[in-house]
């Protein structure tokens, strides 16, 4: 199986987003009508998006970065490391302020060192 290029994920993210405008027209949340197929293809193609996204910034967190590189989504990533959602947000955004346990558990879930995903802080 060949990893499709940028133009091509960028194409398929655009027919997803063009399906939910369709069904959008429709009374009712738009994630109400698509199959289950459309919805997984709509957040793969969403989570390969941002995770190029987050590849280019020289400031992204360790652990979105992990995360990305398997193509997990948040979701994912919480329902492997045994978390809840916010967890694994909160330790993206602020990981200065992760517990542990939240520590631990992504680095098992997504089998990157702990000092990896968080690096030892220089001073604060």
């Amino acid at each position: 199986m060949t990893t499709p290029d940028a133009a091509e994920l960028d194409a398929r993210v655009e027919a997803a987003l063009a399906q939910l405008r369709e069904q959008n027209a429709k009374a009712g949340p738009p994630s109400r009508y698509l199959s289950d197929a459309a919805r997984r293809a709509v957040s793969e193609g969403l989570v390969k998006y941002h995770g190029r996204r987050v590849a280019a910034d020289p400031g992204a967190s360790p652990v979105a970065l992990a995360r990305y590189a398997r193509g997990w989504s948040l979701r994912t990533t919480a329902e492997r490391a045994g978390l809840v959602l916010n967890s694994v947000h909160n330790a993206e955004r602020r990981p200065e302020r992760t517990s542990w346990r939240v520590k631990v558990a992504l680095s098992h879930a997504l089998e990157v060192p702990t000092k990896a995903l968080f690096p030892p802080s220089d001073g604060a």
